[in-house]
């Protein structure tokens, strides 16, 4: 890229390349093992037009959040100002500051639906439909889940969430590297699904 396209940007490059084919969106600073044939599965069976990896939010340090209702169907995104990912301590995310200041999509929910929504961290793990890239932001680059996704979801889209369960980790800097590289080292963690079908 001659100009950085954010995490969006290119989607609206290789629209013809997916064609009419179902594709996946996956950050590549994650090291993420599940089932993608269940989340697949999911992903068809409830005709999403995107359907994003989850993860319960439990100690939420740097993410941002998206909430589900119990069918899955994501009905709010809170994007975190100045977020830069997590940090993961023996597995677990690293508490931040608990001042945490929020963009919702929507801005407004009704307080008796916002009190039966389930929180989780995305994955960086995204499965589209190729319609999606036709509500792409006109400007060269963006970000597939801040000036795509959030702004579809307020509009009421049909965008789902899967939950998963298998393995998960950033690497978002060098700290977050060496904790990894550690973490494997002291043991390999037991990847269920990568390397199943070989």
């Amino acid at each position: 890229e001659r100009e950085l396209l954010n995490t969006g940007g290119p989607l609206v490059a290789l629209r013809e390349f997916f064609g009419d084919n179902t594709f996946w969106v996956a950050n590549s600073d994650t090291i993420l093992d599940f089932d993608l044939a269940a989340m697949a599965e999911f992903h068809r069976r409830n005709r999403s037009l995107a359907t994003l990896a989850l993860r319960p939010c439990v100690n939420n340090s740097r993410y941002s959040i998206v909430e589900t209702d119990f069918e899955g169907r994501v009905r709010r995104v809170r994007l975190r100002k100045g977020s830069i990912g997590a940090r993961h301590v023996a597995g677990q995310l690293d508490q931040a500051a608990s001042d945490a200041v929020y963009d919702d999509y929507p801005a407004h929910l009704r307080p008796q639906d916002s009190c039966t929504l389930r929180p989780h961290i995305f994955c960086g793990l995204t499965l589209c439909e190729p319609a999606l890239v036709d509500f792409a932001p006109k400007q060269p680059a963006f970000g597939i889940v801040s000036d795509l996704l959030a702004p579809l979801i307020a509009g009421g889209a049909g965008i789902y969430g899967f939950q998963v369960d298998g393995y998960f980790r950033t690497v978002d800097d060098l700290e977050n590297y060496r904790a990894i590289c550690a973490e494997f080292a002291k043991a390999a963690p037991a990847l269920s699904y990568i390397g199943r079908s070989a």
